[in-house]
């Protein structure tokens, strides 16, 4: 965590020597809050499922996915080259983001005469470094900023994937942890607001994260689950 914290420290510093040079105006700022998670297991993970627990086709039944809410840690900076028309930079450090897999299995139990149903919940959680460039464009100036903004984004794995599983009924746990390779690629859009205090500005961000290649559990050739993510953050910034 203290190298993603350094490295992050740099990035920022970098672009601000950057862009502090240009015409324009430039803005830095750091933002914090929440992660709501909206994921779905992948195609490859859903027949994954059906073959190990022959599921057959309604394997809905049986498994379920509850993602995680997750801390969520920003910083940014965007250089004004237009009037109402900026380019962002982002830092973002999404930690014990992921999802809860739970299983359902009936078992044969003498003492009901029948089956029972058994569940086993497995949580998975990775933190990855997040690298958005946005464009950004501001539709409403005062008393209260408000704009759009929209692009790209990288998605860094940090350490590794960690699982810890419990079985209904039992105090017990086990954990783990396992290798992640490839770096995620994706889009993210959404709304932000900035209203004038002291030198700067406090700064809140509502965006939907959407992966289109999301990083993998090494040895495997897909991905467990399609992230899908809603980041609210609220911060402060100031303008050079």
């Amino acid at each position: 965590m203290k190298k993603l914290v350094l490295f992050t420290l740099i990035f920022m510093m970098a672009f601000t020597v950057v862009f502090s040079q240009a015409p324009g105006t430039f803005t830095v700022g750091a933002r914090g809050g929440l992660g709501i998670g909206f994921n779905d297991f992948s195609s490859a993970a859903k027949s994954e499922f059906r073959d190990d627990w022959g599921l057959g086709n309604n394997w809905d039944r049986w498994i379920s996915m509850e993602s995680l809410l997750h801390p969520v840690i920003s910083a940014f900076g965007f250089y004004t080259f237009a009037p109402n028309m900026a380019v962002q930079l982002e830092a973002n450090i999404m930690i014990n983001q992921g999802a809860r897999v739970i299983i359902h299995e009936d078992v044969a139990s003498i003492m009901s005469f029948g089956f029972i149903t058994a569940e086993m919940t497995t949580e998975y959680k990775f933190v990855s470094l997040d690298v958005p460039v946005l464009f950004r464009y501001t539709f409403m100036d005062a008393p209260v900023s408000v704009g759009l903004l929209a692009g790209p984004y990288l998605s860094i794995p940090v350490g590794k994937l960690k699982t810890t599983m419990t079985i209904k009924g039992d105090t017990g746990s086990s954990s783990g942890e396992v290798d992640m390779e490839g770096v995620g690629f994706g889009a993210a859009a959404g709304l932000f607001v900035a209203y004038p205090m002291g030198p700067g500005s406090i700064v809140g961000d509502v965006r939907f994260l959407f992966d289109f290649v999301h990083p993998k559990i090494k040895g495997t050739t897909d991905p467990m689950w399609n992230r899908r993510a809603l980041n609210i953050t609220a911060g402060y910034q100031m303008t050079f």
